[in-house]
């Protein structure tokens, strides 16, 4: 619902002049958005209030704008609600879909609404860096950066057609990419801990921009020098691995979205390529007891 929402928003700004009423319907959906997630205020507002104040935007505009999302953002992190709350909804699922349908349990994402922000913070930072594999994560994260990186940047580029997405266009949806990544940076350290939904947030934001703005638009978003510094990261990168349909493909099975997982060895337990051995393992196990 959240990416129909920011979907719904891009399509406002893409289309005709900044009115008072268009900018009023943007700040209402933005406010709904994070009424149903506040972390959209980290992976979904951000590109949309670059979009606001590239466009023909007035400052009594702008400076309204960015008043009632800091508001909204602010009232719903202090007044998130507590187990009562939670109790309430789990309480009104039961009866509508019977008891077996949800217990009230504080770790699941109903749970969430009660938690306290500190230990909400220090729980995501023990989930993020530690756990079985401990402080190696400080090595597997940016890893995994890099090769979600190339993949998301070059996955348009190897599979075009002629003249449909040229090196602007991979320079301006990386740096779309990357200008998400960098405002999810509280998110990704603390305040949350599913890294898969976390990339996935940015790609939507990243790729929505992409697809409903012209490349004119979009390559004045940030300073000129972001976009050269952005292109030469590319170009060096194609130097050391030069991108392939095949690379592409091998990259989208190892980050196929497992069923669920916390951590980085949860990552790894329950992606494609470990499935994969694993069913190979059990397989030549049973082949053996057969002729045993």
């Amino acid at each position: 619902m959240l990416y129909c929402l920011l979907i719904l928003i891009m399509l406002l700004l893409a289309n005709g002049k900044m009115g008072n009423a268009k900018i009023s319907a943007v700040v209402i959906i933005s406010s709904l958005g994070l009424f149903m997630h506040e972390a959209f205020v980290f992976w979904g507002l951000p590109i949309v209030a670059l979009l606001l104040f590239n466009g023909n935007l007035k400052s009594k505009q702008g400076i309204s704008f960015s008043l009632v999302i800091i508001g909204v953002f602010l009232f719903l992190s202090v007044y998130h609600g507590s187990m009562q709350h939670v109790s309430s909804i789990v309480v009104s699922w039961q009866e509508l879909l019977g008891e077996n349908a949800m217990h009230i349990e504080k770790n699941n994402s109903i749970g969430a609404i009660g938690w306290d922000t500190l230990a909400a913070i220090r729980g995501h930072i023990r989930l993020n860096f530690s756990g079985m594999l401990g402080w190696v994560t400080f090595f597997i994260r940016p890893l995994g950066f890099l090769i979600t990186y190339y993949f998301v940047v070059n996955f348009l580029w190897v599979f075009r057609e002629r003249n449909s997405f040229n090196k602007d266009d991979r320079t301006n949806l990386s740096v779309l990419f990357l200008f998400s990544i960098v405002c999810m940076l509280p998110m990704f350290l603390f305040l949350s801990c599913d890294y898969a939904r976390l990339y996935q947030y940015a790609v939507v934001s990243a790729f929505t921009a992409f697809l409903l703005f012209p490349r004119w638009r979009l390559s004045k978003l940030l300073p000129k020098k972001i976009y050269e510094l952005v292109a030469v990261l590319n170009n060096k990168i194609d130097q050391v691995i030069v991108p392939t349909k095949g690379i592409m493909i091998l990259i989208l099975l190892l980050f196929a979205v497992p069923p669920c997982y916390f951590d980085v060895y949860g990552a790894i337990k329950q992606s494609v390529y470990a499935s994969f051995f694993n069913g190979v393992i059990m397989f030549a196990k049973s082949l053996i007891g057969a002729i045993v």
